[in-house]
């Protein structure tokens, strides 16, 4: 996969995800903070 304009997007894994009590809205586009979750 080739990055476009020659610059790679970082990506988030799950457990910074899970650490940061975060999670993705998949229809917003955004991260959103949540009490609880189990992602396992």
């Amino acid at each position: 996969m080739k990055p476009e304009d020659g610059v790679y997007e970082p990506l988030i894994g799950y457990i910074i995800l899970e650490q940061s009590q975060a999670a993705v809205d998949m229809l917003g586009h955004r991260l959103v903070h949540v009490k609880k979750t189990d992602l396992k």
